[in-house]
């Protein structure tokens, strides 16, 4: 897929990440660890997306759609 190619490894892992926090979470609604690793995910996301918005690697209004999530996996 040509979106997980533009976008670098490390952001795509956190993708992932985020993604499998937010499927454990819609199970498991009262498991407040799981809340507080879904913002430190969703955090570094945003660091990194900062980071490499300066550093020209992403497009300077690449932002990530919360609603549209699996769609970096494939």
């Amino acid at each position: 897929n040509k979106l997980t190619q533009e976008l670098p490894e490390d952001l795509l892992n956190l993708i992932k990440k985020l993604i499998h926090v937010k499927t454990h979470m819609e199970k498991n609604r009262q498991d407040q660890t799981a809340k507080r690793g879904l913002l430190l995910t969703s955090s570094k996301i945003r660091r990194l997306t900062k980071y490499y918005q300066k550093t020209k690697k992403l497009a300077p209004d690449w932002k990530l759609d919360m609603s549209r999530l699996k769609m970096y996996l494939e």
